[in-house]
């Protein structure tokens, strides 16, 4: 049997309120982050999305690098993805990045 974080390192405590926090990140689209049409390129987002699953992490005291140093994980690959873009965001907009 597999296990995602043993749990004499990682307690089973801090996976359960991983599982019951929101994380929020801010970003502001800056002139890099558009395509030639002044829309954010869509790949940036899950740049975004990585940031903000490494910040909830940090925020309950994980860190995945040092995890993956100790050998307990090789990463955390994006295993599914639902996101659906319903109006383009352009240069110099707030994006709320939420994480759960």
């Amino acid at each position: 049997m597999e296990r995602i974080c043993p749990p004499s390192r990682y307690p089973s405590i801090l996976l359960r309120r991983l599982l019951l926090l929101t994380y929020r990140r801010t970003v502001t689209v800056e002139w890099g982050h558009c395509d030639p049409n002044g829309i954010v390129f869509n790949p940036h987002y899950y740049a975004w999305f990585d940031a903000a699953l490494h910040g909830l992490m940090k925020s309950i005291g994980l860190s995945i690098p040092r995890m993956m140093a100790e050998g307990d994980i090789d990463g955390l690959p994006l295993a599914e993805n639902r996101t659906k873009f319903v109006l383009p965001a352009r240069q110099d907009d707030e994006l709320t990045i939420e994480t759960t």
